[in-house]
């Protein structure tokens, strides 16, 4: 059985990684902080390493003797910038330097990183991993240091770099209050002009992470992860409603208003010292039209076959958010 470590465990990507790749017949550990919540990790058949990519020294006291790393564990939110780096890219470099040390073979290193690290395309021309690289926000500079870093260490370990875009699926928070929204008909149309994103159903990116892995071929290339389709907020909405059964109420929110908002989510951070998620940093991302990237690379050299577009994928996401009581 090939062996497995996976960071970020007890996040959104990480468990379904988690939950795949023991279906596949892996090994796997998982690395955790002892004051994460481990509940969804019991009795499911993983060994539990403790240690943070934040803190080396705890990483120096584990064994390494994986066949595959799977490197999931990140910030998408951060009360300040230096969290953000120390998390992404600091973690990054921890993990690999313990790794060289370790002296362990380990055939492959994946590091899972984001579109925001490429940034948004200049053009209605979807990104494509040969393209240059202008992170417009904190994350995804902080993002791309982590790939320059994992880069870096290409010569001593075998590594492979994947790029999704926004991720949804079962357990995602990130827009679940876009489908509470949709229950009711209600669609908010973000931006002053049409924006075009790229999605990637979570299934369909845990397959590509395994595929990436696997894949002789995808030692030192980075690959952009997503369904291959094109989406703006109305046509996305349009499908989330239809979900529903819902005829769509499309409004545009003032951009003041947004702004509003996301300076009450950063106070509110700062009251509670919860890093917030709507920030007037984030609001920035929304002026620029074109989150898109081009598969075509991972189609042909992984032979990736995305199976979920956002219509499937929001009727399985719905259903999973009501099986579960979160709508």
């Amino acid at each position: 059985m090939p062996k497995a470590l996976v960071t970020g465990a007890t996040g959104f990507v990480g468990s379904h990684l988690v939950a795949e790749l023991l279906k596949r017949g892996y090994q796997v550990s998982v690395l955790v902080r002892k004051t994460s919540d481990l509940s969804g990790l019991l009795n499911i058949g993983v060994e539990l390493v403790f240690g943070d990519v934040s803190d080396q020294e705890s990483l120096k006291k584990i064994f390494f003797d994986f066949d595959y790393i799977f490197h999931v564990a990140g910030l998408i939110k951060a009360k300040n910038q230096e969290d953000f780096f120390k998390a992404n890219a600091q973690g990054t470099k921890n993990l690999l330097e313990v790794l060289v040390d370790s002296d362990y073979p380990v055939k492959r290193f994946v590091l899972v990183s984001s579109l925001a690290a490429s940034g948004p395309s200049s053009d209605s021309q979807p990104k494509r991993e040969t393209d240059r690289c202008e992170p417009v926000s904190t994350y995804g500079q902080s993002k791309r240091e982590a790939e320059k870093i994992a880069l870096g260490f290409a010569h001593k370990i075998p590594v492979t770099i994947i790029r999704p875009p926004a991720i949804y699926g079962p357990k995602d928070r990130q827009l679940l209050n876009f489908f509470k929204l949709a229950k009711w008909g209600i669609i908010p149309l973000m931006g002053k002009d049409k924006n075009f994103f790229s999605l990637v159903y979570v299934q369909d990116l845990v397959d590509a992470i395994i595929l990436a892995a696997e894949n002789p071929k995808a030692q030192g290339e980075i690959y952009f992860i997503a369904d291959g389709e094109i989406y703006n907020w109305e046509k996305a909405g349009d499908m989330a409603a239809e979900v529903w059964g819902k005829k769509p109420f499309k409004f545009t929110p003032p951009m003041f208003l947004l702004y509003i908002t996301a300076v009450i989510s950063e106070v509110a951070g700062k009251l509670t010292g919860k890093a917030p998620y709507l920030t007037r940093r984030k609001l920035e991302e929304i002026h620029y039209r074109y989150w898109v990237c081009d598969i075509s690379k991972a189609r042909t050299e992984l032979n990736f076959k995305p199976k979920f577009d956002f219509r499937r994928g929001a009727q399985e996401t719905v259903n999973w958010y009501k099986q579960n009581k979160w709508l």
